[in-house]
């Protein structure tokens, strides 16, 4: 049967299911078994086994290999197994990372999963749309994408862009008719306005269908095309590692042949022997933790997000997070709470915030009548302790709360007898509620429409004629709450004899004004002091709202964001604006209020073009422009649409402002962390370089042997960088300005990676040619050396985690890297305290005292790092 050329109701009939229950939770999992999961095939992933495998075609991985071959050639056994055993270890370690990397992506992706609104049993559920089968009743609006192929049973102003399948890019209208078939002939997808297909995208409406067809048997599934999947990517600063990583390659190739026909020409060694020198000296040069420790502190970074209610959907977000220097906020339910709260009232002549008054004998009638009128007068409900309705009824309902009233009691106790509904052209609302033994018709709505209608007022607790003085007043009080941005609604009642009628006329004519109240969407309380901090790390706070002028500047003035009125600006002046004149005023507007979508990406545009790094949070369908040109595109998890979610790089969980100050933060701390574990990998592997070129450039024996360099680098640097990503974040970064989006990784820190470095390769190059020297044995100068090359990055670890002195920082707010720390110092021991081990690694035995004496020259490094650091600082002052 084709669904689109037959009756919606047969096609209901064959797929055996019904439009009003939808399918039995039974069925449901027979057509599971039955048709599998709604979602299309991916390609194959690598299995662990070949991801294994593929670490041994690295560079380092094939240059490691060589020298386990050349080392049995020369019958070095030891040396030969323990270089394939850490090659092994390494291969084991990186694949470890990579697939718990992976994991740790999959389950970020299925937090942004499409979910789908399905009747099941009756019952309107949420699903993950790969939950859904054949038969299945399902709901879907405007934003959503369809979520299987499905045929309409209702629509309602439905336009559906149908790109993806027919390349049109003009939304088409879709309804309910069957569609006629001529001569048997196939009818193009185009054409078949009653059928959605999966991966199409509502632009306007909402509709009810029926699932025809899920999975493979989609047309999306038919022609294989994986619409919205999106290859893993790598951030710039990953790129730029890889390249430098490969220049480092080449530069450590370059030296190891260099190195090879000197030894073999000029110092006239062996082959073989001269070979693994050289080739020991490519495994320093090449910093292979390096990529590794990159991925983790990244994948770390992005589960800490997570965590944080901020969900980084492309990894490229990460790093532009850290440079980001302008947020562009919605306001509503971003900055403000998204509900309606009564802030100021008026009555009897009293005016204040609700917040300071307090309910007694003088003011309790007027009061609890001004309250439970506009309870009453009120078509919000509460269900399972929700309320539910209109924005302005529901705050009207919680008025009453602060004063200990209960809403259900006040219902329960007053009955609706009539009413007559809210439109807008009278701008008023009417009842008929039984109130205390009475009938009386409570009227709400705007204060010029119900003063209008009102021949009497409400006055110490007396019902007397209304003046024109008293009116003024009313306006004036009005006034005062509206230019605070307030919404405003006055009450008023009337007595009803108990055979009157409930005509308009007879309602709302003749009132007996009470008194009115203002309302807000109120700023979040945590907003405020998240824009002072914002502002304090160099990040411009801009409002873009769609609401009015006046609304928007004084919840932007509340909240520290703008100032002067003169800061905010309207859509319409922007249409008056050219691209120069924007670019010109962009910086100094903090609010920009009834603005479209082409709007938001105007803004963006300028932004960036006066070179701003412009974060843009949006909700909305049409918001997915302005996401996709910001450098952080920011969706809103609850309120957001599919298509902005696909779009953002970044989804806010709980749609707060906050959110996205703490990701710009972590992302600082993120980067922060990548610079210190670059900082201390390549230090390490300089220092080693410098110290075995400078010996064999003296015609002496290398200090460190292959596996010595591969034990400093793989165990020990390894074991230490890892925790790097672990370290609590610096707050101090967030008193510092952004840095710029070209920024080099190494800003900043070339001079201090030089010194870094020559401070290690001294140390162990002046160990070993002192002890060379004095004593002529080459095995207790290799010990020596390797002593102090194995502990001391163990040691200035402690310096390069932290911009403060060591006295100065806490000791024990990295645990992780304290504990990694103790580890290396344990491990390296073993290998010369133990006379089997030090005799496997080349090392001469020692005592605990003889060890200790080494050891104490590996501080050498920390200290004069230490010492640098500190001139540093006097210098800065």
């Amino acid at each position: 049967m084709k669904a689109y050329t037959s009756d919606v109701k047969d096609v209901i009939k064959n797929l055996e299911t019904n439009s009003h229950e939808g399918l039995t939770h039974e069925e449901v999992k027979k057509r599971i078994e039955k048709y599998g999961k709604n979602k299309l095939k991916e390609k194959k992933q690598k299995t662990t086994l070949e991801i294994f495998l593929r670490q041994f075609m690295e560079p380092l991985s094939i240059i490691l290999l060589v020298v386990v071959v050349v080392a049995f050639l020369i019958r070095d056994t030891s040396e030969a197994i323990i270089i394939l055993l850490i090659v092994i270890l390494n291969s084991v370690v990186a694949t470890m990372q990579e697939v718990k990397a992976k994991k740790s992506l999959d389950a970020l992706k299925s937090m942004s999963s499409i979910r789908t609104i399905v009747i099941r049993g009756g019952e309107l559920v949420e699903l993950e749309s790969e939950e859904l089968v054949p038969g299945d009743v399902v709901i879907i609006e405007a934003g959503k994408f369809v979520p299987a192929d499905v045929r309409l049973i209702e629509a309602h102003n439905l336009m559906v862009n149908e790109a993806v399948l027919t390349g049109e890019s003009l939304a088409v209208e879709k309804n309910t008719d069957r569609v006629i078939e001529e001569n048997n002939k196939e009818i193009i997808i185009a054409e078949r306005t009653n059928m959605l297909y999966m991966s199409t995208l509502i632009t306007n409406g909402r509709a009810k269908a029926v699932v025809t067809g899920t999975a493979e048997e989609t047309e999306i599934g038919k022609i294989a095309k994986f619409i919205q999947d999106e290859e893993e990517g790598t951030t710039p600063l990953q790129k730029k590692l890889a390249v430098l990583s490969k220049q480092i390659t080449k530069v450590a190739a370059l030296v190891a042949v260099v190195m090879l026909l000197i030894e073999v020409f000029s110092l006239k060694q062996e082959f073989l022997k001269a070979l693994i020198t050289s080739l020991t000296i490519a495994v320093a040069i090449i910093p292979e933790s390096l990529p590794i420790i990159v991925s983790m502190v990244l994948a770390l970074g992005i589960q800490k997000m997570s965590k944080k209610n901020a969900i980084v959907k492309k990894l490229p977000a990460v790093e532009s997070l850290g440079s980001v220097n302008v947020i562009c906020s919605d306001k509503t339910g971003t900055l403000t709470q998204n509900k309606m709260k009564v802030t100021d009232y008026y009555f009897d002549e009293k005016s204040g915030k609700v917040e300071t008054l307090e309910i007694d004998e003088s003011n309790q009638y007027m009061l609890e009548l001004l309250m439970k009128g506009f309870v009453l007068c009120n078509d919000a409900i509460s269900q399972e302790g929700n309320v539910i309705g209109d924005p302005t009824e529901i705050a009207l309902i919680e008025f009453p709360k602060k004063f200990s009233y209960d809403e259900l009691e006040i219902r329960s106790e007053n009955k609706r007898l009539s009413e007559i509904p809210f439109d807008s052209d009278r701008k008023l609302m009417s009842t008929v509620n039984q109130y205390k033994g009475k009938k009386i018709a409570f009227t709400k709505g705007a204060v010029d429409q119900l003063l209008e209608r009102a021949t009497k007022i409400l006055k110490n607790d007396e019902i007397i004629d209304i003046t024109p003085e008293d009116k003024v007043n009313i306006i004036n009080n009005m006034t005062l709450m509206s230019e605070k941005a307030l919404r405003v609604l006055s009450l008023g009642f009337k007595m009803l004899p108990e055979n009157s009628d409930y005509t308009l006329e007879t309602l709302e004519t003749e009132i007996i004004y009470v008194g009115m109240v203002g309302m807000i969407d109120p700023p979040r309380i945590e907003v405020k002091d998240s824009v002072l901090r914002a502002k304090s790390a160099g990040i411009d706070v801009k409002m873009i709202t769609g609401d009015h002028r006046i609304t928007a500047f004084e919840i932007a003035k509340q909240l520290g964001i703008a100032n002067e009125i003169e800061q905010s600006i309207e859509g319409v002046e922007l249409n008056d604006m050219s691209d120069e004149e924007l670019k010109k005023r962009v910086q100094n507007i903090k609010v920009f209020a009834r603005v479209s979508p082409e709007h938001k990406v105007r803004i963006v545009k300028a932004l960036q073009d006066t070179g701003n790094t412009v974060s843009m949070t949006g909700d909305g369908v049409n918001d997915a422009p302005s996401l996709k040109a910001a450098d952080i595109g920011v969706a809103m998890g609850i309120t957001g649409t599919d298509v902005s979610k696909e779009t953002a790089d970044m989804i806010l969980v709980d749609d707060n402002f906050t959110t996205i100050v703490n990701a710009v933060d972590e992302g600082r701390n993120i980067y922060e962390k990548i610079k210190k574990a670059i900082l201390f990998i390549l230090a390490t592997n300089l220092g080693e370089v410098s110290a075995i070129l400078g010996t064999v450039l003296l015609g002496m024996k290398e200090p460190l042997a292959a596996m010595h360099v591969l034990w400093v680098n793989l165990m020990v640097e390894s074991l230490i960088a890892i925790p790097f990503s672990m370290a609590k974040n610096d707050d101090s970064l967030m008193e510092n300005k952004p840095r710029a989006k070209n920024e080099s990784i190494f800003n900043n820190m070339i001079l201090r990676l030089l010194l870094s470095a020559t401070y290690v390769g001294l140390t162990v190059f002046g160990v070993y040619l002192f002890i060379t020297k004095t004593t002529g044995n080459h095995v207790l100068a290799t010990t020596a050396a390797f002593i102090v090359m194995a502990n001391s990055p163990a040691i200035y670890a402690l310096s390069i985690n932290s911009s403060k002195l060591f006295y100065e920082k806490d000791f024990f707010e990295n645990k992780i890297l304290n504990a990694a720390i103790g580890i290396a110092l344990i491990l390296n021991a073993m290998l010369v305290l133990i006379p089997d081990l030090a005799k496997f690694f080349k090392l001469e035995a020692m005592s605990m005292l003889g060890y200790a004496q080494y050891l104490l020259l590996a501080l050498i490094p920390f200290v004069l790092m230490e010492i640098t650091k500190f001139i540093k600082m006097k210098y800065k002052k």
